[in-house]
C-alpha cells in the first residue's frame, strides 16, 4: 500500500477533464437563510397531518371490507380465496404502513426546517481561525479509474474548511505483471501532484 498526501489551504490548482491547469479559489459561504416565504411550515402540517387523518379513514374502511371477505371466506371454507385476501391485506397493510412512515417523517422534517436556524458567522469563522482543529480525508483506492479518483481528489480539496489534510490510499499491487494495470497504477501515483 502506497500513501501519497496534499495539504490544502485556501486556494488549489487542479488539473480538470480537459487535462489544463485551473486555479480555483475557495470560497466561504456566505450566511445562507433558510427562506420560508415560499414554504408556509403551518400549512405543510396541516396537510400533513390531513393526509395522516384520511390514510388512517381509508384504513378503517378497508379494514371493515376485508373482515367481510374473511367471514365470507372462512363460512364458505373456500381456502383459495381466504389466502388470497391474507395476500391481499398484507400488500395493503404494507403499503399503508409506508405511507403512514412517509408522514410522520413529513411531519418531523417540517419542523426541524421550521425551527432551524443557522449558525451565526462568528461560530463558523471560529471554526476557521482555531488552528489547532484539523481535518483529515482519507481517499481508498484499490484498482480505480483514474478520473474517478481525480474527482473524489477534487471534491475533497475543495471542501470548505482551512485547515485540512487529503490523503490518497493506493491499495493496488506495488508490481503488476500487467502493462495496462501498471500504467494505471503510475497514473494513480501521479494525480496527487497534479491536483496541488
Amino acid at each position: 500500500m502506497s500513501i501519497t498526501s496534499t495539504k490544502h489551504n485556501s486556494s488549489i490548482g487542479f488539473f480538470g477533464l480537459t487535462g489544463k491547469m485551473e486555479l480555483t479559489q475557495l470560497v466561504t459561504l456566505s450566511e445562507e437563510k433558510i427562506s420560508l416565504q415560499k414554504f408556509s411550515p403551518r400549512l405543510e402540517l396541516f396537510l400533513t397531518w390531513l393526509g395522516i387523518v384520511f390514510t388512517l379513514f381509508a384504513t378503517l374502511m378497508v379494514s371493515v371490507d376485508m373482515l367481510q371477505l374473511f367471514r365470507e371466506d372462512i363460512s364458505s371454507g373456500d381456502t383459495g380465496d381466504f389466502a388470497l385476501h391474507a395476500l391481499l391485506t398484507v400488500i395493503i397493510a404494507s403499503l399503508i404502513y409506508g405511507g403512514l412512515v412517509y408522514l410522520f417523517a413529513r411531519i418531523q422534517f417540517v419542523k426541524r426546517l421550521r425551527d432551524h436556524v443557522p449558525a451565526s458567522r462568528e461560530t463558523l469563522e471560529s471554526l476557521h481561525l482555531d488552528p489547532s482543529r484539523s481535518l483529515s480525508i482519507l481517499v481508498p483506492s484499490y484498482k480505480e479509474e483514474h478520473l474517478v479518483i481525480e474527482m473524489t481528489l477534487m471534491s475533497a480539496a475543495l471542501q470548505d474548511y482551512p485547515n485540512r489534510y487529503i490523503a490518497l490510499l493506493i491499495d493496488d499491487p506495488p508490481h503488476p505483471r500487467d502493462p495496462n494495470e501498471a500504467e494505471q497504477l503510475a497514473t494513480t501515483r501521479r494525480l496527487p501532484g497534479l491536483l496541488q
